[in-house]
């Protein structure tokens, strides 16, 4: 199971340690709810143009892998 600690947005110096250690980390409340809202009108778009354009079958990185 993943052991990951989950860090205010404040916590800027222990995350950024954290993300070079790990290559990721987790920020609690990062986006308002306006921007989340932003972010994922455009995930959903630019997924479904790549989509439309290569199928399931021909993913860059095998079946359905796809990445931005």
């Amino acid at each position: 199971m993943l052991n990951a600690e989950l860090l205010e947005h404040t916590q800027v110096e222990k995350a950024a340690t954290i993300f070079h250690r790990d290559g990721f980390v987790l920020i609690q409340d990062a986006l308002t709810p306006a921007q989340l809202e932003f972010a994922q009108s455009g995930s959903e778009r630019e997924i479904a143009r790549q989509m439309k354009r290569l199928p399931l079958e021909k993913g860059n990185r095998g079946y359905a892998r796809y990445s931005f």
